[in-house]
């Protein structure tokens, strides 16, 4: 089982002097756990694990480009998507690096901060478990960036805020079409303006950049 310390008074170690201090946290319990933190002056609470979140989203027949507001429980993509509402046959990410090219996770792994052009045969509601994201680093690379944003709704004028980037795209699955927000024209000409959890964008820069997302701001 796991031991969960809520607070911590000073440790003491087990020949009376002061032991080096345990964080507050998650911590997994030995033959004796309970009172191994109990002795580090921590107060724990017995058979706690960290929350979890559970995360839905129609998806329709034909291409979706999605990513992950959760860190999955497991990563696998037939567990991240592996419902029983919707039926999928192909998984894709892009691979910004040298050679840009799409990478077919089907069978592989999904995990946050990067979007998935996924296959649906069967349209549905696509729900998976797993912890709250809220902060995203991004390394991005000079030309397309395939990503995906953390569990809150972001400006892209003050997310992407001094970014060398040309754009920011996302696909309509419903109308199968691209939308998007360009840099350099009026406001009245963006489909759209912010980012949203769950949605998978691309964002064309005009050099290699490293970019945080933030639901903090």
């Amino acid at each position: 089982y796991d031991i969960v310390a809520d607070s911590q008074t000073q440790p003491v170690g087990s020949g009376g002097g002061t032991a080096a201090p345990l964080g507050v946290g998650v911590y997994k319990a030995g033959p004796d756990g309970i009172d191994s933190a109990l002795t580090y002056g921590v107060t724990v609470t017995e058979g706690q694990s960290p929350s979890t979140d559970t995360f839905t989203k129609p998806l329709t027949t034909g291409w979706n480009l999605i990513s992950l507001p959760l860190t999955p429980e497991d990563s696998s993509t037939s567990a991240v998507l592996g419902n029983d509402t919707i039926v999928y046959d192909k998984v894709y990410r892009y691979d910004a690096t040298t050679p840009k090219q799409f990478v077919d996770e089907t069978s592989g792994t999904m995990e946050p901060g990067i979007g998935y052009f996924v296959y649906v045969t069967t349209a549905g509601t696509w729900n998976y478990t797993g912890t709250s994201v809220s902060s995203t680093d991004l390394d991005l690379k000079s030309g397309l960036n395939m990503i995906g944003v953390p569990n809150c709704t972001i400006s892209i004028s003050s997310a992407m805020g001094s970014t060398d980037y040309r754009y920011v795209a996302r696909w309509n699955a419903a109308e199968e079409k691209f939308e998007v927000h360009n840099l350099k024209a009026p406001s009245a000409f963006h489909d759209f303006t912010t980012m949203v959890a769950g949605e998978g964008y691309f964002i064309s820069a005009s050099s290699d950049y490293p970019l945080t997302l933030s639901c903090s701001g």
